[in-house]
């Protein structure tokens, strides 16, 4: 037997509203950021297409999607949001527009980005030590 609220015309009338009103969905195409020359990148990222591969080789096991399912975003994609972000300092609703994304998304991508860069901190940034220190300050001695 069938449900008895689906004959009612009030019902009826309430779905065909809501299949009206009901927004489809769009999948806008995402290119890869790779592919365009470097000198659209060093513009746009403030790096080469071989330093942001290098990047996302670092990256990866840190920040990939392990579902996919919403079209996920891929690694590069992330690392060039974040790359983006961090040469421009806008707000997060330019780089949102400028890559075809929200700005829950953006921040988000973000956020995961610098998390695993926080791992690597100590690789590249290297403070100097004492005796290093000392043999600048006698450099600037020579100098004055």
């Amino acid at each position: 037997m069938a449900c008895p609220f689906l004959r009612n015309p009030v019902d009826i009338s309430a779905q065909i509203v809501r299949r009206a009103l009901r927004r489809e969905r769009v999948f806008r195409d995402r290119q890869d950021p790779i592919a365009f020359p470097d000198s659209y990148l060093y513009e746009r990222y403030r790096f080469s297409a071989e330093g942001i591969l290098y990047i996302c080789e670092l990256l990866e096991p840190h920040i990939t999607n392990v579902t996919r399912r919403s079209h996920a975003l891929t690694v590069t994609q992330m690392v060039c949001i974040a790359l983006r972000f961090f040469a421009s300092g806008t707000y997060l609703y330019a780089i949102g527009d400028a890559e075809h994304l929200g700005k829950n998304t953006v921040c988000r991508t973000i956020r995961k980005v610098v998390l695993a860069l926080q791992g690597y901190l100590n690789s590249f940034i290297v403070f100097p030590g004492f005796l290093s220190t000392l043999s600048i300050k006698e450099g600037f001695y020579k100098i004055a």
